[in-house]
């Protein structure tokens, strides 16, 4: 307890910015009604008055301690802390104030130089009596304000049901330790009158029962906080709960109801967290199914209810764009399509007519002549408008399909690839490349392709989900020179869309 008494007193000193009052004498004689310490000292700093501050703030360390020794009520205070125990009305002492930091400025001691014998000394010096009547003084003053202040505090709490945060009832706690730590003191004082010693004792006495009975009604107000948060969990009103207990959080309470605090807290996030948790499953699902509908739209709203909860802003912003660009539009698409068309027909150069002189008028359907293509296709500007560019590789059967009984082909035309690029725009496609066969070396292929079907139009989603499509084709094969041939028919490809945008 003397460490404690040392610690209060400590804070008098140091917490003044230092005392530059100084003198000097030629005998070091130092009356009795002073505290004092001393330090030898070399002559010349003796003569210069020069001691540095390092070697000040030293000696009130030692008057400080000197003071300490010379109280007699370290001792009654040491019992009384040994006697309570923790949780006795001293055991946050150590974590407050001191019980004269406000007075230090009264309190500042005086630097003395004088000469002993051969010996030069500093003494730090405080008057006894300045000392005692200041604390008097100022306990007197502080006990008027504090009483002001904690009948103000109850009727608050009794007319409005307040809560008052840490910042506010610590100090409320500081005060009134440091008066009854400060009775203590004057009551051993011989420069105050029994009169005026008996007459802050029991003001202090009423201050205390005072309050306590803030603290009471604090407890009182604590329950009504409790049960207010319980229907709020109950209503799942969980922002309300959130700001509730940021406001709870800066206000003091006993170890017992900071316990019961957290024991609803726990819940309340538990709580909280699951919603959470199946918001996020639920969404998560609407994103893989690519699904932006009135439903998605109100899993969001709800989300958005979560965003005050630790990192739930940027989660919701991220399923926003997550939702709004994976059910966007695809600029790019893979597609692979299976092509039914006529032989091919030989067209007439010198004429400009069909050649259909083996033929019957519906010969050139009876045999089918598949092939395949897989291309890429990339659109710029606005999707929807669907112009783009495409790369198309076609690989034609070396097998007809024959529909019904023929003479056969009059021609060897198939059994090749070809390499081609295309041009689009809406629902026409104008392809044209090169063919991979050695006697058809100069001929190209070029290719119009009609759209006529999409599924992603008929669900309403168009060009935004995968889609299966139908549509019509015509090949031109020429050498535009001599030879030229044509075909027709159908394709049925199945687009797969990426590269999407959340752009339009």
């Amino acid at each position: 307890m003397r460490l404690l008494v040392l610690t209060l007193i400590s804070i008098l000193f140091f917490s003044c910015g230092g005392v530059k009052n100084s003198s000097k004498i030629q005998e070091c004689r130092i009356n009795s009604k002073y505290y004092s310490v001393s330090k030898v000292i070399k002559k010349s700093t003796y003569k210069s008055e020069s001691v540095t501050s390092e070697k000040k703030s030293s000696l009130k360390k030692d008057l400080i301690k000197q003071i300490s020794e010379r109280v007699s009520v370290v001792s009654r205070l040491n019992e009384q802390v040994k006697e309570e125990g923790d949780t006795g009305s001293y055991s946050s002492f150590l974590n407050n104030e001191s019980i004269v930091s406000s007075i230090g400025s009264v309190n500042n001691p005086n630097f003395i130089y004088c000469k002993s014998g051969r010996k030069y000394y500093i003494y730090c010096v405080v008057p006894v009596k300045d000392f005692e009547i200041d604390l008097y003084n100022e306990a007197k003053a502080r006990l008027q304000i504090f009483r002001n202040k904690v009948d103000l505090a109850i009727s608050s709490i009794n007319s409005k049901g307040r809560v008052f945060n840490n910042d506010e009832m610590s100090k409320f706690s500081e005060t009134n330790l440091y008066l009854s730590n400060a009775i203590e003191l004057i009551a051993v004082s011989s420069h105050i009158s029994e009169s005026d010693k008996n007459k802050i004792i029991n003001d202090v006495a009423l201050a205390n029962a005072e309050y306590f009975n803030l603290e009471s009604l604090l407890n009182y107000n604590f329950d009504n906080q409790i049960s207010k948060l319980n229907k709020l969990l109950l209503n799942n009103a969980f922002e309300k709960i959130h700001f509730e207990l940021i406001s709870l959080s800066k206000k003091q309470f006993s170890p017992s109801q900071r316990e019961r605090l957290m024991i609803f807290k726990s819940e309340y996030e538990k709580k909280f967290e699951s919603l959470i948790r199946e918001l996020d499953s639920k969404i998560e699902n609407a994103i893989s199914k690519r699904r932006n509908d009135a439903e998605t739209q109100k899993l969001l709203t709800a989300y958005s209810y979560t965003v005050f909860y630790k990192d739930q802003k940027e989660k919701y912003e991220l399923y926003k764009h997550r939702i709004t660009k994976r059910s966007g539009y695809g600029r790019s698409a893979l597609r692979l399509g299976l092509y039914a068309g006529s032989s091919f027909n030989e067209i007439n150069n010198s004429s400009g007519q069909i050649n259909i002189d083996q033929f019957d008028d519906n010969s050139n359907f009876e045999s089918i002549l598949p092939s395949y293509d897989l291309s890429f296709i990339h659109y710029f500007l606005n999707p929807r408008k669907r112009f783009g560019l495409s790369i198309n590789y076609r690989s034609f059967s070396d097998t007809f399909i024959e529909l019904s009984d023929t003479d056969g082909i009059g021609n060897n035309i198939n059994d090749f690839n070809s390499l081609q690029f295309g041009l689009s725009y809406g629902p026409i496609e104008i392809k044209y490349g090169t063919v991979d066969r050695d006697d058809f070396e100069d001929l190209k292929l070029s290719s119009l392709k009609l759209s006529v079907f999409r599924t992603d139009k008929m669900i309403g989603r168009f060009g935004k989900s995968n889609s299966i499509n139908i549509s019509a084709f015509a090949d031109y094969l020429s050498d535009f020179k001599d030879t030229s041939f044509y075909s027709v028919g159908v394709i049925l490809d199945y687009s797969i869309l990426f590269n999407r945008t959340s752009k339009y």
